[in-house]
């Protein structure tokens, strides 16, 4: 997709930071400070009618959690997780296993105790999970890291999005390459990434870089980041120590350099918090412009609501 203009996106989920480093007795979060239920809602709304999406278009989504005697992560929404004796993740499966389709995530560290890459499997080997560039395998790759010497944080990843459940279909690789400023993001570059432009059957691959201005809250998911090594809900996206307090993406474009950045039009975060300065909630309103007109093409309202025991 070439435009004539950079084109401002502001992302419509929050991308985190990966960071890894599991040790079995180590960041056992305060039983205190687990979270009981993450509640996601969104609304989108269009501006412009340019890729016949939508209009209105709200969702909700709950996940409980649970934990086990040692207050390590057991269960997350539809799904659980299996340690080894290492105290490493070793497998994630449905807490209520279909026997015709017993779906099975592989998890593989490297000796420095990092994650190395995940695998989709079924217990019997009997699903055969096809790609969109044409791959079948009943043993797929959906995710795999890269670091510098020995680093903890992942400089990249490489990740497939599931297309269809039904028939398990997987997008073609994706990825996602970070730089750092501490614990938290400075900025990544999104790659091939799956964009359906309003209409879920116009998939359409671009290329995004994005840009933090961090903020001082920590995040809600970090404690579990730190004790199980990997983002739990979405295994490609990474947990910084903050929240942001803002970011802008940007369209990559052959030969463009990094922009001047404003950030008076940048996405902001509002953080909700309780009378221990945890986050209960955090809001953020993206907005997409149409690149003919600079017109407001979608824009998105979310909020996370966080409970705790």
């Amino acid at each position: 997709m070439k435009t004539n203009r950079l084109l401002v996106i502001y992302i419509t989920s929050l991308l985190f930071l990966f960071i890894l480093g599991c040790q079995k007795d180590n960041h056992k979060p305060d039983e205190t400070d687990q979270i009981k239920k993450l509640t996601t809602s969104s609304r989108t709304s269009l501006g412009d009618n340019y890729f016949n999406g939508v209009n209105n278009e709200a969702t909700e989504s709950e996940m409980d959690l649970k934990y086990d005697k040692e207050n390590k992560l057991l269960e997350i929404g539809l799904f659980k997780f299996i340690y080894g004796a290492n105290g490493r993740v070793e497998k994630k499966v449905f807490i209520n296993q279909d026997p015709n389709f017993p779906y099975e995530e592989i998890f593989e560290w490297d000796p420095l105790g990092r994650l190395k890459e995940v695998k989709v499997s079924s217990a019997n080997q009997s699903i055969e999970f096809t790609t969109e560039d044409g791959e079948i395998s009943n043993s797929l790759i959906i995710a795999k890291f890269e670091y510098n010497s020995t680093e903890k944080k992942p400089s990249r990843i490489y990740y497939r999005d599931r297309l269809s459940f039904s028939d398990s279909k997987f997008s073609k690789f994706m990825s996602i390459s970070y730089k750092y400023q501490g614990d938290d993001i400075s900025e990544c570059l999104i790659e091939d990434i799956n964009i359906p432009l309003l209409n879920p059957y116009h998939l359409m691959y671009i290329d995004i870089k994005v840009f933090y201005k961090n903020g001082n809250t920590k995040h809600y998911l970090k404690n579990i980041y730190d004790q199980i090594g990997f983002n739990p809900i979405t295994i490609y996206e990474v947990i910084p120590e903050h929240l942001p307090e803002k970011d802008i993406a940007i369209l990559v474009q052959d030969n463009n350099s990094d922009p001047n950045l404003d950030w008076n039009d940048a996405t902001s975060y509002t953080v909700e918090k309780d009378n221990r300065s945890r986050p209960i909630g955090v809001y953020k309103k993206n907005l997409i412009l149409n690149p003919e007109n600079g017109n407001p093409l979608l824009s998105e309202e979310s909020k996370t609501t966080i409970d705790y025991n």
